[in-house]
């Protein structure tokens, strides 16, 4: 059933009102084009808020690392600490330029396999 036709026993005005009034005027197209932004709304919210968790939980390991049984007279392995400072600047990096670096991943998904060598690397 086409909603092109006007309903039966209804004026061309009346017609008019109801289809307004149910929202079937609105373009698919435009609805479409909301929900793909809300979308990318989450998502970038989503991954601000994983380097967020990024930045926090390296701070925490910076803070524990000379309780851990490696580190010598209470002074961590220089290397470790060197990597977390690394990994903490590139995270705030990641963070001040976060839409930039969202909008190029999701552009280039191979650029995606680098954050996981880098993780690779340091376990």
């Amino acid at each position: 059933m086409s909603t092109d036709l006007p309903l039966p026993g209804r004026s061309s005005a009346e017609h008019a009102l109801v289809r307004s009034a149910s929202g079937l005027d609105a373009a698919p197209n435009h609805r479409g084009a909301e929900l793909v932004a809300l979308a990318e709304r989450f998502n970038h919210g989503i991954f601000m808020g994983a380097l967020g968790f990024i930045g926090v939980s390296t701070l925490t390991a910076l803070a524990f690392l000379p309780l851990r049984a490696s580190a010598v007279h209470g002074r961590p392995p220089t290397l470790t600490v060197a990597a977390g400072l690394v990994v903490l600047g590139l995270t705030m990096l990641a963070t001040w330029r976060g839409r930039d670096l969202y909008q190029v991943l999701s552009r280039r998904p191979e650029l995606q396999l680098v954050p996981v060598l880098i993780a690779a690397a340091l376990t």
